[in-house]
């Protein structure tokens, strides 16, 4: 379905990556876009499970009190929460189920009160030391993509696209795309050569 809104929406041409990142699972799909017996050539159709979770979750002890992200912001929010007790009873019933992913969830949907400070992807997007994080994740997750497509043969994609829920974080690398295209497109030069 990505390859198909971006070929469609953009006109991607060449060889198409679309790299969907989920909750549990990366998805990728290669394409070159040309057709055989009327059906699109597939080059790689590949899933492996690094996505939202390796970070947001609770990691291999499943313990939410060794989560970085809930640590650094669950007392920011039961503040900002302090004066709305319908949220902040939220926040204390999701917090007792002991997941980090639902509570980071949580954190993200409060964006849509509108109300001042409860902007999680902003709180991100401003925090210099957290883009460590999303640098090493996402550089983890174009390297694989870009190793798998050399070893299995593939040219360099003309066009790579995100999608799903955890590529939204993305931006807290940069909310520049060009720069976003570089960051992408300096590790599949230096895995290509």
């Amino acid at each position: 379905a990505p390859y198909c809104y971006y070929t469609n929406k953009d006109a991607a041409v060449g060889i198409v990556t679309t790299i969907d990142v989920g909750g549990g699972t990366t998805d990728v799909y290669v394409s070159d876009g040309r057709l055989k017996d009327g059906v699109t050539n597939d080059g790689l159709l590949l899933s492996f499970r690094c996505a939202s979770n390796a970070i947001f979750g609770d990691g291999y002890n499943n313990q939410i009190s060794n989560n970085g992200f809930v640590l650094k912001y669950r007392h920011i929010f039961e503040n900002e929460l302090s004066n709305d007790p319908e949220l902040s009873n939220a926040l204390k019933t999701i917090a007792m189920k002991g997941k980090s992913s639902e509570l980071i969830s949580f954190f993200f949907s409060l964006a849509s009160t509108g109300k001042p400070g409860l902007d999680f992807m902003q709180k991100l997007v401003e925090d210099q030391k957290i883009k460590y994080v999303f640098l090493v994740f996402y550089s983890a997750i174009i390297y694989h993509v870009a190793q798998t497509m050399k070893a299995k043969g593939i040219g360099k994609p003309q066009t790579v696209a995100f999608s799903g829920n955890g590529s939204r974080t993305l931006q807290v690398i940069s909310q520049n795309h060009e720069i976003q295209a570089e960051f992408v497109k300096t590790i599949f030069e230096n895995v290509y050569g």
